[in-house]
């Protein structure tokens, strides 16, 4: 697309779906489970606008074209911006982010603001591209005022719909994963109706923010809306070239819908033709396939299978770790899941051991994240952290024999999170040295001061004393 004002293509990214169903979150019984909380946004393709070549780098080939744009057009200029946030993109898209990689997207959005400004849309793709990978990185309470920003900045500047689209799309996922459907699913809308002006949108795209707004309007218990949404998407991937990695996000999530929506025969033929696709193309032990084998295990649950429900969750989880560590959220809401899965096969203590150490750590995460947040967006997070603490309950009060006295406590600390994070905030906030406060302090002392002297004044002073507490 041209710029009107400078005359140059703007960056825009090719995405993949911003949202693959992940983690089961588990409730009992099985009718009553919410499946797949909504993961990370899957990092777009590669930004370029032939769409004859390949939707994305490896992240050896965003490198070297790295260095041949530094040779060509050294200093800072758009086009190193545009190599730098392509680097960032690849290698978020082959999981092998690192902090160079936050350090690349951070050099990116100082060599677009020195280019061409903070008020430029190439800027906002630089911004929405470091929010994306914080995201991935697990920080949505950092991620989200980058987000926000970008999709401000792209309001306001108003050449580049495909940069809107983007930016509404990064913020869509971050509102997600913090709970805040609200956010989502303000977000959403905003990135549907901003396909919904193209003239020809692209079939992924629009498939994939539709299925962004299923998932937000899901969050928001509206099943059916969210159906509709999930329908159009469906009736787009019908008409399409479907038989392409893009497209493996597009079946997860839409298996994951189904199965929330309680429809386990189309939830299955999708998340099979999601892994068997996915095994085709990248083999049978792929970290792709970590969300579908986690819908798989809730699909099984819901079955009642629980062995094989057993089965796909431990793989599930062997990939999540590989893909993200053992102490990444997603992975730790497998855990949950898992445990479940155990409990029913009776192995209840160890289920309950599981839950409790797999919500401790998510609540220490969720502690640190919420420090950065105003108080309503903590509320959310601390939300999301419900599922795990919730199936030890479950666990605990139905197998009383193993003690559930360490689920009771965790309980308790999960419920008073947000209370005690506001209470330190004011606490702080006392503590802090405010000079406009230490002077009014000193003036209310002189004065208080000066009517204690006249107090103890003799009677003569009786006016002087009425004037000065009038």
């Amino acid at each position: 697309m041209q710029d009107p004002k400078r005359g140059r293509k703007i960056l825009t990214v090719a995405r993949t779906p911003s949202c693959i169903a992940l983690a089961a979150a588990l409730s009992i019984p099985c009718a009553a489970q919410q499946p797949a909380t909504p993961p990370p946004p899957t990092p777009p393709s590669h930004p370029n606008h032939d769409a004859t070549k390949s939707l994305a780098l490896s992240p050896q080939e965003a490198h070297k074209a790295l260095q041949a744009t530094e040779a060509a057009h050294p200093g800072n200029t758009p086009e190193l911006a545009e190599a730098l946030i392509q680097v960032v993109y690849a290698e978020l898209m082959a999981s092998t982010t690192t902090q160079d990689t936050l350090a690349t997207a951070e050099r990116a959005e100082q060599v677009a603001a020195a280019a061409q400004g903070k008020d430029s849309s190439l800027y906002a793709v630089a911004v929405a591209a470091r929010a994306r990978l914080l995201l991935i990185m697990d920080h949505p309470e950092l991620a989200r005022p980058l987000a926000e920003e970008a999709v401000a900045i792209e309001q306001r500047e108003g050449s580049n719909p495909e940069g809107m689209a983007d930016a509404t799309n990064t913020l869509t996922g971050i509102c997600q994963r913090a709970g805040d459907k609200a956010c989502a699913l303000r977000s959403a809308d905003l990135e549907v109706k901003t396909l919904r002006a193209f003239k020809d949108p692209d079939p992924l795209r629009m498939a994939s923010a539709l299925l962004d707004l299923m998932l937000a309007r899901r969050m928001n218990a509206d099943m059916p809306g969210a159906k509709i949404a999930a329908d159009e998407a469906m009736a787009i991937a019908d008409r399409a070239e479907t038989a392409a990695p893009d497209w493996l996000p597009i079946e997860t999530t839409t298996g994951s819908f189904y199965l929330a929506d309680g429809d386990f025969q189309l939830a299955l033929l999708h998340l099979k033709r999601s892994l068997d696709l996915n095994i085709k193309l990248n083999g049978p032990d792929n970290v792709t396939q970590s969300g579908v084998n986690a819908n798989l295990a809730y699909l099984e649950m819901c079955l009642g299978h629980t062995s094989q429900a057993l089965d796909y969750y431990a793989k599930a989880r062997d990939l999540y770790r590989r893909r993200y560590g053992p102490g990444y959220s997603q992975t730790l809401r497998i855990e949950a899941g898992y445990g479940y899965a155990l409990s029913c096969l009776g192995r209840t203590k160890e289920a309950v051991d599981l839950e409790v150490a797999s919500h401790t750590m998510l609540r220490e995460h969720i502690r640190l994240a919420i420090q950065l947040m105003p108080e309503q967006q903590a509320l959310a997070m601390a939300n999301t952290g419900t599922e795990s603490y919730y199936l030890g309950l479950s666990i605990a009060t139905q197998h009383p024999e193993i003690g559930g006295a360490q689920v009771y406590q965790e309980l308790i600390r999960s419920r008073a999170l947000v209370a005690e994070e506001m209470a330190q905030r004011q606490a702080a906030l006392n503590r802090k040295h405010d000079p406009a406060v230490e002077t009014l302090e000193q003036e209310l002392e002189k004065e208080s001061k000066a009517v204690m002297d006249l107090q103890a004044a003799p009677q003569s002073a009786s006016n002087a004393l009425a004037d000065a507490t009038s």
